[in-house]
């Protein structure tokens, strides 16, 4: 007979309590992870588990060592993916604000000015990617985030931020020749 759905999430939420915080204290001292991105990791994990009835179900019946090193790997493995999706990020925006600082100097405004520009024109994109470029640029919250936040799914995120970030240049491109 299967498990209720709700003490399996009980168990869970034990099991996270027991663990989680350990879980991010060996990856951020033992591995060199910062300490944020654990813990984001850590979270995105039990996210996954509550989302995956099997993956749930079998690591609520492992024994506490062996859930221990299950969810040690797993969010050892979340970590790594986050902080190459951060150094991307990171990449991505120093584009953004080399192609920003391009553009301001072709026409003779301050970044200041660009700034507001950028700021406005986020404003006036619609709803889906107005949204999500505010707290995915100006807030700087992961896609993992936002999706949570948000309630979508994360790839939906990735490209609402994509054809965000397009819009956006075609707008400020506009603003800034008129």
């Amino acid at each position: 007979m299967r498990e209720p759905i709700r003490d399996v999430r009980e168990r869970l939420a034990a099991l996270y309590g027991r663990t989680g915080a350990r879980v991010a204290v060996v990856l951020a001292t033992r591995f060199g992870i910062p300490r944020e991105v654990a813990i984001d990791a850590v979270q995105d994990v039990f996210v996954t588990l509550l989302e995956k009835r099997a993956i749930r179900s079998r690591v609520v019946s492992l024994g506490a060592d062996e859930s221990f090193r299950y969810l040690l790997r797993s969010c050892y493995h979340g970590a790594l993916k986050e902080m190459k999706r951060q150094e991307r990020t990171a990449r991505s925006l120093g584009g953004l604000r080399e192609w920003v600082g391009q553009d301001a100097a072709s026409v003779s405004r301050t970044a200041e000015q660009t700034q507001e520009v950028i700021l406005a024109e986020i404003g006036r994109l619609p709803p889906p990617y107005g949204e999500v470029l505010r707290l995915f640029l100006l807030e700087r919250k992961a896609a993992g985030e936002i999706a949570v936040q948000l309630g979508r799914p994360r790839n939906t995120v990735y490209q609402q931020v994509k054809r965000g970030l397009k819009r956006l240049r075609g707008a400020v491109d506009r603003a800034l020749a008129s």
